[in-house]
């Protein structure tokens, strides 16, 4: 089974690069297409098939994955409307199965996904659903590609736009908050770049023990803080000052904006 991609930026790349590391495909199964040359000359050296035409990708491949942004995807599918029979995943937020099956043909096959940036380190998390019209093999081989680089979960398509700012957008918070840390620890006299690692390594620790845990979060909190000594005192801090209804309230404007990039 051939494999398309129509984009290859930082998530396309992420992306084609988890696949082929994975052996799933060979670099002669893969075809990519993008405006700019100098990135299909790297994809070209690794023995991919590139184009700068879209509907070359598409004719060649069984499955197409449209790794463009949103504002993107009209000029996109035009490009496509002579390829109704393929495969489409879509990875940007806004794009329905339904906008796509308008655009192209109500038969057309789609899967919508939203990964996230951690895909580039293997270490990725995407939601997926299943539009109409899959074969359980062909809904089966999508997964498999899309393991290639990320965790997946399969959920209804009227959840996807609040998985945007649970997974999609949120390792931008979790940046933030990494910089806060070593910025702080910075100003208590401790050098920027090691106060970055420590923080950055300690949340990514604290992650994998949450995630491995048969507990929950607050009972993992718990465990940090005793009774007058110095995690309470930070956490009691994070609290008073609105910690959990302002990062709720981000998450609930990424969210809305979703949303207005569906309309």
């Amino acid at each position: 089974m051939n494999i398309g991609f129509i984009g290859t930026g930082n998530m396309g790349g992420a992306m084609i690069d988890g696949i082929l590391s994975s052996g799933i495909v060979s670099p002669s199964e893969m075809f990519v297409s993008d405006i700019s040359e100098a990135q299909l000359e790297k994809y070209k050296a690794k023995g991919i098939n590139t184009s700068t035409c879209n509907r070359t990708t598409a004719d060649k491949a069984d499955i197409v994955f449209l790794t463009v942004k949103p504002q993107f995807y009209d000029a996109v599918l035009a490009d496509l409307k002579e390829f109704p029979q393929k495969i489409y995943v879509t990875v940007a937020p806004g794009i329905t199965t339904e906008y796509l099956r308008q655009s192209l043909s109500r038969d057309t096959k789609v899967v919508r996904t939203m990964p996230n940036t951690p895909a580039l380190v293997g270490e990725g998390v995407t939601a997926v659903c299943r539009g109409d019209g899959l074969t359980d093999e062909e809904y089966e081989t999508v997964k498999r590609l899309l393991r290639a680089f990320s965790e997946i979960h399969e959920l209804e398509e009227s959840m996807m736009d609040a998985v945007i700012s649970v997974s999609g957008s949120s390792p931008a918070y979790v940046y933030m908050m990494i910089d806060a840390m070593a910025k702080s620890g910075e100003r208590q006299g401790i050098p920027y770049e090691t106060a970055l690692r420590m923080a950055g390594k300690t949340v990514l620790g604290a992650a994998k023990l949450l995630l491995s845990s048969q507990e929950d979060a607050e009972v993992l909190i718990d465990r940090v803080c005793s009774k007058g000594g110095t995690t309470i005192e930070a956490v009691n801090h994070l609290k008073k000052n609105g910690f959990y209804p302002l990062i709720d309230d981000a998450m609930a404007e990424c969210t809305r904006r979703a949303l207005e990039l569906k309309k």
